[in-house]
């Protein structure tokens, strides 16, 4: 009888053993994630820049430094770059940004299918009018949407493991 207490010990004590080293595992993922995170949030809070930049150069060769259609383009662009860092940043108001980042992508993208359709000069319109701002937009959605489900897949397991190691001393 003895014995199998002596047992029966030994194989709750591997097993809580086995918990704490999958729990260390857990938190180690959660770590690794918000750590991954962070740093593509910083390249794509960075790849604002180049945006611009784009932008800029655009309109600069384009030689007419007033008012045009390819200057209202890369001012829309601009905007878009500005509101997607905003909403990627989490500053002052993020849906805001969101919402402003995702109208003017919008109107982005249809004002370019529109030169598409209607221009017979194809080669200037996809020259001069890249819709750079809708394409940084839609890349940076995509990757805080991963980025979102990532750390909340995380955080669930964290939870769950918490749950079960509370289950398992109690």
């Amino acid at each position: 009888m003895a014995r199998k207490r002596v047992k029966s010990n030994n194989e709750t004590k591997a097993q809580f053993i086995a918990t704490e080293s999958i729990h260390d595992r857990i938190l180690q993922h959660y770590n690794m994630t918000v750590h991954f995170n962070d740093t593509w949030r910083m390249f794509l809070k960075r790849m604002a820049i180049p945006v611009i930049l784009m932008e800029i150069l655009v309109v600069v060769r384009a030689e007419r430094l007033i008012w045009s259609d390819t200057t209202a383009f890369a001012v829309n662009s601009v905007l878009t770059a500005l509101a997607t860092a905003g909403f990627i940043n989490r500053i002052h108001n993020p849906i805001l940004c969101f919402k402003i980042a995702f109208t003017l992508s919008i109107m982005h993208l249809i004002w370019y299918m529109y030169e598409i359709f209607t221009s017979n000069f194809r080669k200037e319109v996809a020259q001069n009018h890249l819709p750079f701002g809708a394409f940084y937009f839609t890349i940076s959605w995509i990757a805080d949407r991963y980025m979102m489900r990532s750390i909340s897949l995380a955080e669930k397991a964290n939870e769950e493991m918490q749950m079960l190691l509370k289950q398992k001393t109690h």
